[in-house]
């Protein structure tokens, strides 16, 4: 196991950290959101050079050729430019989870929302000025809810020393 995919499993985060990081977090989104656009564009270049080359002559391949490798030169610069994004995402300990949407999941803290019976995350998308939604793993992403409905209520002690639910 690499230390990035353990940084995933053990790094949590509460609403307040995951707002600290969001600066950081918007520039890297926006490069892969960027890239993921660009790679998707080359590819399908690189797939009408290819098939342009199938029904010409040999000649007209040759002349095709370096535009052929051209176009897989830059494609194979923007795949690694793409996957340093996402390893940097993961090297803080954060999951990528739709790259041309631009959304992006913070693993939370335990216990912090109420129905937490499995893995749930913070969720931020591109173009949110912060993170304020928030969903359990196997949730779609229609059902992303507002962080403070799926929270826990914290626990305050009463008059009498017994502990209560705050509403």
């Amino acid at each position: 196991m690499n230390s990035v995919s353990s940084n995933i499993r053990t790094r949590r985060f509460t609403l307040e950290q995951a707002n600290a990081m969001l600066p950081l977090v918007k520039r890297i989104t926006a490069d892969i959101v960027r890239l993921s656009a660009e790679i998707e564009q080359r590819t399908e270049l690189l797939a009408e050079v290819q098939a342009h080359h199938t029904r010409r002559s040999a000649r007209e391949i040759e002349e095709y050729s370096e535009e052929l490798q051209a176009v897989q030169r830059m494609l194979k610069i923007e795949v690694d430019r793409f996957e340093d994004c996402v390893g940097e995402l993961e090297s803080l300990g954060l999951e990528l989870f739709d790259e041309s949407a631009g959304i992006v999941h913070f693993p939370v803290a335990e216990d912090t929302f109420a129905a937490h019976t499995k893995a749930a995350f913070h969720c931020w998308k591109l173009g949110e000025a912060s993170v304020t939604r928030g969903h359990e793993e196997l949730c779609e992403l229609k059902d992303r809810a507002a962080v403070h409905l799926l929270e826990k209520p914290p626990i305050i002690p009463n008059d009498t020393g017994d502990t209560m639910l705050k509403n």
